[in-house]
């Protein structure tokens, strides 16, 4: 899988807040993630942390399937929000 889509899959997963959700995803690469007994993630009170690149095409294909599910697929443009803080500012973007 291409880096970018990689990418992707990790902000379409850092959009997830459903515990339930992110239970599946782990359980989907938890076989890629333990390599003859040794764990390839990392977890604290914050959660379970893992890498991308170590897992196979059919994990990430999986986690993709589940996201897509959610309709948290990204879009290509996203809106730009303009706060203005000055009246400087304001004058600057009526010109």
């Amino acid at each position: 899988m291409l880096y970018e889509q990689k990418i992707k899959i990790n902000n379409m997963i850092n959009k997830i807040k459903d515990k339930m959700v992110l239970k599946e995803i782990f359980n989907v690469v938890h076989t890629d993630l333990n390599i003859e007994g040794e764990h390839k993630y990392t977890y604290n009170s914050n959660g379970i942390y893992f890498d991308l690149n170590i897992l196979s095409e059919s994990a990430l294909q999986a986690i993709e399937d589940i996201v897509f599910n959610l309709n948290l697929v990204e879009t290509e443009s996203e809106s730009i929000k303009y706060n203005v803080y000055s009246q400087e500012d304001t004058i600057k973007n009526t010109n």
